[in-house]
């Protein structure tokens, strides 16, 4: 079986990171695996970029680059139709599809092959915008009068928004395909969307439980030259706590009250970037870390995770941090809430509640026994629940499954 892959990375971010867990179960069934990628991070043989198009297509690649209108112009996907890698495929997955390279009007010459469609995030169930779990304009005005565009409405007064949900809604009547839910919220978010009458799937991301694993906090500490004598406070995202879609400032005010109470933590940043960021306490920033061991060192060398997202289709770094044993303080934003079990691997708290975040990362960093507590059952879920050997059999399963039904 060939299984063609359509990314906007290789090997950054998530969804790059779950692909190639997919791959590697496919590689290890015998299957041939490659990837369509927009932006290849580093040459692979089973890697082909797809680049926008130039010359007569140009006039399409230089439409406003607003993050609405590259899902109809957008050209890259052009060529796919005719490589000989996508001809002979017989499964086509696609992925992360924001980065301007992707077109829905392109998506029923995608679908004619048996196409599995991995939901990532939110921006194909709304406009290109991850509001869905505060904005429902999605699911009954087709995102009328979006109220990120207030502020910048456009001078030819054209709603885009809308415009691309009526395209998809009438593409999706033409093209069918499997769509994949990496949680409970992302599934049902695509039953009461445009997606409804595709056929929807469920299965949980997966992470190498084996990786990342409890490892001793004071030799941890010691290898990454951490304090051994501080309460380490660890938040990681592609871009730290400048990332606006990970609510960054929602920790910086609760560390503030932190400060104000004299608590003596210490602020681990890793995926830092660009200018430092001034912290209320102590702390330190790490640019962002591809080696899954040494991210695991920093998970454990932490005595609590605090993921502070405003939307999460999964939550793949809470996932990490507690297969690695660390207590965990989230915002209730998503799939992070089928991750995290209240009051027993960690914390829920509402998105935004910054007195209570305070007050919940205060509970577990001064009680030595719920830590452990916490982290002993969230080792134990992230082995039952998420390890990325399930997560690539459930799959295969579906490969096999839709690859029999082209045959029959």
């Amino acid at each position: 079986m060939r299984i063609a892959h359509i990314n906007l990375f290789d090997f950054q971010g998530g969804a790059a990171k779950i692909a190639e867990d997919i791959i590697a179960a496919s590689d290890a069934m015998g299957y041939e695996s490659l990837r369509f990628v927009h932006r290849p991070m580093r040459p692979d043989a089973r890697t082909i970029p797809i680049p926008l198009l130039g010359g007569p297509y140009q006039k399409f690649s230089e439409a406003p680059q607003d993050g609405i209108v590259p899902h109809v112009h957008a050209t890259a996907l052009l060529p796919i139709l005719l490589h000989p890698a996508f001809v002979s495929a017989d499964i086509i997955h696609l992925h992360c599809i924001n980065g301007g390279y992707f077109s829905y009007l392109l998506l029923p010459f995608l679908a004619v092959k048996p196409l599995v469609w991995t939901m990532h995030d939110t921006l194909a169930v709304t406009a290109n915008c991850l509001q869905a779990q505060y904005c429902e304009k999605w699911k009954t005005e087709d995102c009328l009068d979006c109220p990120l565009d207030a502020a910048t409405k456009k001078a030819d007064g054209i709603d885009r928004r809308n415009i691309l949900q009526k395209t998809k809604a009438n593409i999706l009547q033409t093209a069918h395909f499997t769509a994949v839910a990496p949680s409970r919220w992302i599934e049902r978010l695509l039953k009461e969307s445009a997606f409804k009458n595709q056929d929807i799937r469920m299965i949980h991301n997966g992470i190498h439980t084996d990786v990342f694993c409890p490892h001793d906090k004071k030799e941890a500490r010691k290898l990454l030259g951490l304090p051994r004598d501080k309460k380490i406070v660890l938040f990681a995202a592609h871009g730290g706590l400048k990332n606006p879609f990970k609510g960054g400032k929602f920790l910086l005010d609760a560390l503030r009250i932190a400060a104000n109470k004299r608590e003596q933590w210490f602020l681990l940043e890793v995926g830092a970037g660009g200018e430092k960021i001034e912290y209320p306490v102590l702390g330190m920033a790490v640019p962002y870390v591809q080696d899954e061991k040494r991210m695991a060192l920093y998970y454990s060398a932490a005595d609590v995770f605090v993921s502070t997202s405003l939307s999460e289709s999964f939550g793949l770094t809470v996932c990490e941090a507690q297969a690695c044993g660390t207590p965990t303080v989230a915002f209730a934003a998503g799939g992070i809430t089928e991750v995290v079990e209240q009051e027993k691997t960690g914390y829920l708290v509402k998105v935004g509640d910054v007195e209570t975040l305070f007050d919940r990362m205060k509970s577990v960093l001064d009680s030595p026994k719920l830590a452990d507590a916490f982290a002993e059952q969230a080792r134990k879920r992230a082995e039952r629940l998420f390890s990325v050997t399930m997560m690539g059999e459930k799959y295969l399963r579906l490969y096999q499954e839709l690859g029999a039904a082209k045959q029959g």
